[in-house]
């Protein structure tokens, strides 16, 4: 990461001696603080609801034939 980061010297800083630090990132042997843990949870807990709406959304089949209609139709009502 830290060497992708350093391709944006040159469009981050004009001054030649300036430089983007190297940022060193370990996604492998990383583990969550109690403090991130609590966030993790708070967060998770929020989004819970949204499984459902999500849901509906994929499964959503659109209404414009329905909005096509005639509302006055007769033939419809019977």
């Amino acid at each position: 990461m830290g060497n992708f980061l350093s391709q944006f010297n040159d469009l981050v800083n004009r001054d030649a001696d300036s430089k983007v630090p190297d940022v060193q990132l370990d996604f492998e042997d990383s583990s969550m603080t109690e403090e991130e843990l609590e966030s993790y949870s708070n967060v998770l807990h929020m989004l819970e609801p949204t499984a459902d709406l999500l849901e509906m959304l994929r499964t959503y089949e659109g209404c414009g034939e329905y909005i096509r209609q005639d509302p006055f139709d007769e033939k419809k009502e019977g």
